[in-house]
């Protein structure tokens, strides 16, 4: 697509296609007749230069000759950019690019790790040869262009807020959405029937008008991409919904979702006629219960779980609210402590909390923390379980072991 697709590609498909091989089994890849994978071998080496590690790569090939190893390795080699190793991890992926010369994504990575270098010479000839085998890496198709032309002004998140374009360019993208979706996701239709699917998409071309914005059609559009049931497959985590939207237009009361109930934790402008604590039964006239309901329906999470959904929600209330009710220019709330709606002030600042608020933080992803001194009483902190063999699963391995023998002990 002409329009549309080079103001969403960055936060919609970039984020897909990078993301959704994490929604397979990991075990399928890790998990195999020899002992330890590829990467964790690589992982338990990294104290050894990379050619040494690129020769435990082609002796575990040789042992190993039917196994395709390009995923594993390309996380392998992302790692290593993230940890800002980064010729390492150029060295990687000109291996992969080697080893697998009809991957379009083998030379977007090799492009990635020579622009986090400085030399855009050598990513621009590596996402030209990627885009030329993959016409819909979006990525690859909008580095070209910077890397082209890096005084070209570009527009802000804030400024693609109103931008209005054609009806028939929507629908286009929407049909693109789901036919790439479709495409390149290997459960796509795990939790959901191709027909309902496209009922959804045809439900949301009805709702499109010459005068709908790019605002309210990326918010469309993450309804379609939540309804995979994918926690790995996403918009950017709201990130670009929350970049874009106007202060003036958010919710201008800091909340916080307990159960099905919806408390104010920070009124904001608004300390004068809320309190913290406050109970919020109704926004605009309509109920919490109904609010909340159509926001999760935007929110990816994996399989049904709605654990995940509520997470996000607190964390991003202010704009998430305010796209559920079409951005409007003034809010009014009904609280459970007052019989008369409130008409809030617009609020000038907002705060959108990485952890939970409510939540004692243990300073970590990973605690234990005795509350007596004769240690009879612990709490054992697992807030995530994002540990994998090609990154940093030793780590968690290495905090259960302890903390059990510590336990025992």
């Amino acid at each position: 697509m002409k329009t549309i697709y080079k103001s969403i590609k960055i936060s919609f498909f970039l984020l897909i296609l990078s993301n959704f091989l994490a929604c397979k089994t990991k075990a399928q890849n890790i998990n195999s007749t020899q002992s330890k994978s590829i990467t964790l071998i690589l992982q338990e080496n990294n104290h050894e230069s990379i050619s040494k590690r690129i020769a435990l790569y082609n002796d575990f090939k040789k042992k190993n000759p039917t196994q395709h190893l390009e995923e594993e390795m390309n996380l392998y080699g992302y790692t290593l950019l993230w940890e800002g190793k980064v010729k390492e991890s150029i060295e990687i992926f000109k291996l992969l690019v080697q080893e697998y010369p009809e991957s379009a994504n083998t030379y977007d990575s090799l492009a990635e790790s020579y622009l986090a270098d400085g030399n855009k010479d050598q990513a621009l000839v590596y996402y030209t040869k990627a885009f030329e085998m993959d016409s819909n890496n979006f990525n690859a198709e909008d580095q070209i262009d910077k890397i082209k032309f890096p005084n070209k002004k570009r527009l802000a998140p804030n400024e693609k807020f109103d931008i209005q374009y054609s009806l028939k360019e929507y629908e286009e993208d929407l049909d693109q959405l789901l036919k790439t979706l479709i495409k390149v996701h290997p459960n796509a239709l795990k939790f959901i029937s191709k027909d309902a699917l496209s009922n959804i998409v045809n439900n949301k071309k009805s709702l499109l008008t010459e005068n709908t914005t790019y605002a309210e059609f990326v918010w469309h559009c993450s309804e379609i991409i939540a309804n995979i049931n994918c926690s790995h497959t996403g918009s950017g985590n709201f990130y670009p919904e929350n970049d874009m939207l106007p202060m003036h237009l958010r919710f201008p009361l800091q909340t916080r979702l307990i159960g099905n109930q919806l408390f104010v934790i920070d009124p904001l402008n608004n300390k004068s006629i809320i309190s913290v604590k406050d109970q919020i039964l109704s926004i605009n006239g309509i109920e919490v219960a109904n609010i909340i309901q159509d926001i999760y329906r935007h929110i990816p999470s994996q399989g049904f779980i709605e654990t995940s959904k509520r997470h996000d929600f607190n964390r991003w209330s202010t704009g998430m609210i305010a796209y559920a009710l079409g951005f409007p220019e003034k809010y009014e709330v009904q609280v459970k402590s007052n019989s008369q709606p409130i008409t809030l002030k617009p609020t000038s600042e907002h705060f959108d909390p990485m952890r939970d608020q409510s939540k004692i933080y243990c300073g970590d992803d990973l605690c234990l923390e005795y509350l007596d001194t004769e240690k009879k009483i612990a709490v054992l902190t697992i807030s995530s379980f994002n540990y994998y063999e090609w990154n940093n699963y030793k780590e968690f391995e290495r905090f259960i072991d302890e903390t059990m023998r510590d336990l025992k002990t």
